[in-house]
């Protein structure tokens, strides 16, 4: 694995032309940590989501869709045969891939400002408005949340459409919802594959202490998501993928390098 460029600084902070500064004094908006030499960092680098997705959608993985491992055309059209994909909803988004929020946005923004009551710059037409446009627009820690990343994973337009802004779950799967697709959506709880639980969880806590200002988790979600990584280990291929990212974004996934470093991979 790759070193980070922050991997030597720890809490007790560095040295310079005399002056012992913490690394939150260095970079108060772009890091956060919940260890003494554990560094989570923010994406500074997309700045919009569709930069964000052009970069997702370049990244040198083999081309599978995340929940249905569907393969797409470059153009990202899904092959849904291959991969027995069916639906009777969203058919207009069944052949196309899109840019999933493994945490959706109202889970990553939800409790600013802008989301709730709106803000002096949020107008439009002379009128003014609030919500997720004006959160992503106006607060820089919620726009750079929903454009890292480590939070985005190509998905059948259908199961994005579907899975909204939903929780994820583990509760069994009608079978013929998706084809063979292991996904399923009831109640509006998301039910992914097993094998999926982990990957879900450490971008969930790598998302929750990377921006703490938006106060992402409760206690008692943070368990969920611990446990949840502790059942379902890390891949070689979702070390790689982050390895793959920080190459563009310069900011690894810690929750995951941890793994992949216990884990040799």
């Amino acid at each position: 694995m790759k070193k980070g460029i922050f991997k030597k600084i720890t809490w007790a902070g560095i040295i310079f032309s005399g002056w012992v500064l913490t690394i939150h004094q260095i970079f108060p908006n772009d890091v956060a940590s919940n260890s003494g030499t554990q560094e989570f960092i923010q994406n500074t680098q997309f700045t919009s989501f569709s930069a964000a997705k052009r970069a997702l959608y370049k990244l040198e993985l083999p081309r599978f869709t995340f929940y249905c491992e569907c393969p797409y055309s470059e153009k990202r059209e899904v092959d849904q045969l291959s991969c027995g994909f069916t639906t009777t909803r969203y058919l207009n988004r069944a052949s196309v891939v899109e840019a999933e929020h493994v945490v959706p946005a109202s889970k990553l923004c939800g409790k600013t400002r802008q989301w709730l009551e709106g803000s002096p710059e949020c107008i439009s037409k002379n009128k003014p408005y609030k919500g997720r446009k004006c959160a992503e627009k106006h607060n820089i820690i919620c726009k750079r949340a929903h454009n890292d990343l480590h939070n985005l994973r190509p998905a059948v337009g259908a199961i994005n459409a579907v899975r909204s802004n939903h929780e994820f779950g583990t509760g069994l799967a009608p079978k013929n919802q998706f084809g063979t697709c292991e996904f399923s959506d009831e109640n509006k709880i998301s039910n992914p594959a097993d094998n999926l639980l982990g990957n879900i969880a450490r971008v969930y806590l790598f998302m929750h202490y990377t921006y703490t200002e938006l106060d992402i988790l409760t206690g008692e979600e943070i368990k969920r998501y611990e446990k949840w990584s502790r059942q379902d280990v890390v891949s070689e291929q979702e070390c790689k993928r982050n390895d793959l990212i920080f190459e563009v974004q310069h900011t690894y996934n810690e929750i995951t390098r941890q793994e992949c470093n216990k884990a040799g991979l």
